[in-house]
């Protein structure tokens, strides 16, 4: 590089939620963020476009087919919030950043980045505990218990329907001594 001429570069440290490339987000809108490698004086970004797609070859191509923000006049390069459509679970995303200079040119593009979803609702966990269990802590489980706080529940009674090896001993002893209340 000779004397006077400083380094501009395209973006780079793209992030999805803080972490390089992360596998395994909850968040249905990621917060995307990059940053500017300029070293020319007074140097800053003035507009951004992200483009977010479903394969690298799509992104390649220039056919976002999951977000494209156009060119949004901004200084903004961390905190951007996704705004495409919903994601899948369990996907990878490929997403990469233009930016633009104080004098309006384009920087080169960033090189492409990827995140990958995760479970995003409640209802996408399936499966069973693994592990040991204690019989009477699985007979408890299996039982649906609940424990209760609420002076109204008559848990003498709810006690009593049940058989004593289904609550056991243990716990019916502790109720009495603590004054709990149990609900079935």
């Amino acid at each position: 590089m000779e004397l006077g001429q400083a380094a501009a570069s395209k973006p780079l440290r793209l992030k999805c939620d803080s972490l390089v490339t992360p596998l395994g987000i909850d968040s249905k809108t990621p917060v995307l963020s990059w940053q500017l490698q300029d070293d020319r004086y007074g140097a800053r970004q003035t507009a951004y476009e992200i483009q977010v797609a479903t394969s690298s070859a799509l992104l390649a191509a220039g056919k976002p087919d999951m977000w494209d923000s156009s060119r949004v006049e901004s200084d903004q390069s961390a905190g951007v919030t996704y705004a495409g459509p919903a994601l899948l679970p369990e996907r990878r995303y490929f997403w990469r950043v233009k930016v633009w200079d104080k004098d309006g040119k384009p920087y080169p593009t960033s090189d492409t980045s990827w995140w990958e979803t995760g479970l995003l609702d409640a209802q996408e966990w399936r499966g069973k505990w693994i592990g040991g269990e204690e019989h009477e802590h699985k007979r408890v489980r299996e039982a649906d218990a609940a424990w209760v706080t609420n002076p109204k529940v008559e848990w003498e009674k709810s006690l009593e329907r049940r058989p004593a090896a289904s609550v056991g001993t243990n716990a019916v002893a502790a109720l009495r001594a603590e004054k709990h209340h149990w609900r079935s």
